[in-house]
């Protein structure tokens, strides 16, 4: 049919580039579907649509554990109840006066060097497993619990380090000081060139900018020339669809 399918290899003769200002090759083309890259996620949509996250066998090992202390902080807004060695996040609220807002949530801007993939799935455990929380995600994503459940996490994953760096102060390594470190590693500002770059979505969003450029420096080979003399796309797929402005 003249929908066909996209062959199954490509051969390098076949690869061309955006064709900037070559109407009659674009023309020609007849393009295979993929996902555009201004509907991929970004990082800020990664961690609002934290149940779509992958499910983390590890952090169960590191917070089940704390359930309930979780839950406690979740639930429990009265912070001098709680002891400021146990809960660092606790003892910057009230070292910092930060006050609640409308829904009682302290908001806490620290998570260290987790990315927005580790953030999205520290929430979602944090939903299916601290009872209550998953009707009440105002109160603790971007919060002082979910913060608490990050220092766990860091805690765990750099005990070793954080030990290294106190026996050579000739200090003493106990609990406290392992959850005064993570919490202390939270706040740092760590560079955005130590995170994971996604550099394919890059080079697509790149490339898709010159592809459907309709601006009048592309010309006529911007006003919706793919495919226009080589038939519909694959499965009749709208390229332009959704083109931002």
């Amino acid at each position: 049919s003249s929908l066909g399918s996209p062959p199954g290899d490509v051969e390098q003769g076949d690869l061309v580039d955006e064709l900037w200002q070559d109407q009659a090759k674009r023309r020609e083309i007849r393009l295979g579907e993929w996902i555009h890259s201004w509907d991929t996620p970004r990082e800020e949509d990664l961690i609002q649509n934290f149940m779509s996250a992958e499910v983390s066998k590890e952090l169960d090992d590191i917070l089940l554990p704390h359930i309930a202390s979780l839950q406690k902080l979740l639930d429990s807004p009265d912070l001098n109840q709680y002891g400021a060695e146990a809960y660092p996040v606790i003892d910057y609220i009230l070292r910092s006066k930060k006050k609640p807002d409308g829904v009682g949530a302290y908001s806490i801007p620290f998570c260290g060097d987790i990315s927005s993939h580790e953030y999205a799935k520290i929430a979602r455990w944090f939903s299916e497993n601290v009872p209550g929380a998953s009707g009440q995600v105002e109160k603790w994503l971007g919060g002082m619990p979910l913060v608490h459940a990050f220092t766990l996490v860091v805690a765990h994953r750099k005990a070793s380090d954080f030990e290294k760096r106190v026996e050579a102060r000739n200090e003493e390594w106990n609990d406290s000081m392992l959850l005064k470190m993570a919490w202390a590693d939270l706040m740092i500002s760590y560079p955005t060139n130590s995170f994971v770059a996604d550099v394919d979505l890059e080079c697509l969003t790149a490339l898709e900018a010159r592809m459907f450029e309709d601006s009048e420096e592309a010309g006529p080979v911007g006003n919706q020339q793919w495919g226009l003399d080589g038939g519909q796309h694959h499965r009749r797929w709208n390229v332009y669809l959704g083109i931002p402005d």
